[in-house]
């Protein structure tokens, strides 16, 4: 839904683009949003579209995979192309790596971080990405500079060889829960993102003084 903006304006300015590429994925085909202007942008001409979901049943007659799928086959140049992805960090992570793996730089990836967002003021301190605030400093970052904030690859995936990452799915919300309490580098991460927001809150604390301590306290 963050890049039907995005579509309208390269729409609207045609000319001013050699090829609009969308690709979209959703979990199932109930799952997909505004079904009418995808069907409105397939029946165009210069737009490339393609859609796929993770699961399917019934009428269905789509293609069926994870959305990292379409990259190697999206009809685009790595070279003056521009990426705008926007999706689950762990959907971004693969799809970064199939566009890099197109010949794309980093510099043209753009990403999405909208998910990590709480007050979205710049306020909470609940979004940081290394010396950066993402609702303030973002939430749309250059790959690259994304990278170079964190100090290291975006988003924190380690995945081992040997894996065929072409046939990923991603795991349900249960799945997800049950491996970061068996995954103690993750419970390490949790700890240093905590120990980042309670550095912002006591640096908030001391730059507001004690009149707004216990408003802030309860806010967070």
């Amino acid at each position: 839904a963050p890049l039907r903006p995005a579509i309208y304006h390269a729409l609207t300015h045609r000319d001013d683009y050699l090829s609009v590429c969308v690709l979209v994925g959703a979990r199932t085909p109930q799952d997909l949003l505004f079904v009418r202007e995808l069907e409105d942008w397939r029946g165009r001409f210069d737009v490339d579209l393609d859609v796929t979901v993770d699961n399917a049943r019934g009428e269905w007659h789509g293609r069926v995979g994870v959305v990292t799928q379409l990259v190697p086959r999206a009809p685009f140049d790595p070279a003056t192309a521009l990426a705008l992805v926007c999706g689950p960090e762990l959907m971004m992570t693969f799809t970064a790596r199939a566009l890099l793996g197109r010949g794309m730089p980093k510099e043209s990836i753009y990403i999405s971080m909208e998910r990590n967002m709480r007050c979205g003021l710049g306020h909470c301190g609940h979004c940081p990405l290394g010396p950066v605030l993402i609702c303030r400093d973002g939430p749309v970052f250059p790959l690259a500079e994304a990278e170079r904030c964190a100090g290291r690859a975006l988003p924190h995936v380690v995945i081992p060889p040997g894996v065929d990452t072409s046939r990923f799915v991603p795991l349900d919300h249960a799945a997800r829960a049950d491996a970061r309490r068996a995954d103690p580098a993750a419970a390490v991460d949790r700890c240093g993102v905590r120990a980042v927001r309670l550095r912002l809150l006591r640096f908030r604390l001391q730059q507001r003084g004690r009149a707004d301590a216990a408003s802030l306290v309860r806010a967070t």
